[in-house]
C-alpha cells in the first residue's frame, strides 16, 4: 500500500482509559482522556463482494470495520480508540506498519454511544 502524506486529510482524535487520581477510598478509577490528534486517511468499508446479491428474506448483519491510516505513533494501540465527526471507534487488532515505521494501518469497530461495539 503506496501512502502520500497528502491523503492524509481528517483530524482525528487519539483517546484512552487513564488512571486518575486517587479518591477517597484510595482508588485509582479509570477515566477516558485525549491523548493527542493526528491527521488520517479514513478507508470507508465495501459492502457487497462482486457477484453477491442480497436475497429476499435474508438478513444480513455485518460489524462496521472502518480502517485509518496515520503516521507512525507507538502510542496507538488496542486499547486506545479514534473519535472523528463524534463517532468512535475502537482499535479492534495490533496496528499494522506500513513502510519502517512511517505510517500505520489501524482496523476499527465502531463503538455506540454507550461503550458497546457495534
Amino acid at each position: 500500500m503506496k501512502i502520500d502524506a497528502g491523503q492524509l486529510d481528517r483530524l482525528v482524535e487519539v483517546w484512552a482509559m487513564v488512571e486518575a487520581e486517587r479518591n477517597s477510598f484510595g482508588e485509582r478509577p479509570k477515566t477516558p482522556q485525549k491523548l493527542f490528534s493526528c491527521f488520517a486517511k479514513k478507508i470507508e468499508p465495501s459492502g457487497l463482494s462482486e457477484g453477491e446479491k442480497e436475497e429476499d428474506n435474508v438478513q444480513i448483519v455485518t460489524t462496521a470495520h472502518v480502517a485509518f491510516v496515520v503516521r507512525f505513533d507507538a502510542r496507538i494501540t488496542e486499547l486506545t480508540w479514534l473519535r472523528l465527526d463524534g463517532i468512535s471507534y475502537q482499535v479492534a487488532a495490533k496496528p499494522r506498519e506500513i513502510g519502517r515505521k512511517q505510517f500505520m494501518e489501524i482496523i476499527t469497530q465502531v463503538k455506540d454511544n454507550k461503550g458497546g461495539l457495534l
